[in-house]
């Protein structure tokens, strides 16, 4: 049987593991982030999200609860925008099939990003 992770010390923050799943996923064929291999040209930059006060251009406010539910279906908070969900297709693209740890976790990094 599987055994559960456990934090150790020294063990990487829950920001740290969301940018090595942002970076590992397809967010990188859209989005930019300064300093990161992330160099997407469609979508919008990243740097610096945490400091914004909006999520899709004013669709919530930059919450946690906001930016999981962004990445998990942006078509319920903003109709018509061409980022896929989670599991719903967007602007041509297949869902991201992101679980909802991983959704948890990119939202933690791209908040952390001052």
């Amino acid at each position: 049987p599987a055994v559960p992770a456990v934090m150790v010390p020294g063990a990487q923050t829950d920001a740290e593991l969301g940018r090595e799943v942002f970076l590992s996923k397809t967010c990188v064929a859209c989005h930019a982030i300064t300093g990161t291999r992330a160099q997407g040209a469609l979508g919008p930059v990243l740097t610096r999200f945490g400091t914004r006060p909006w999520v899709g251009a004013g669709a919530a406010t930059n919450s946690q609860a906001s930016v999981e539910q962004w990445i998990r279906d942006p078509q319920s908070m903003k109709p018509g925008t061409l980022m896929p969900g989670a599991h719903t297709p967007g602007g041509g693209m297949p869902p991201t099939n992101l679980t909802e740890q991983e959704i948890r976790l990119i939202a933690t990094y791209l908040r952390s990003l001052k």
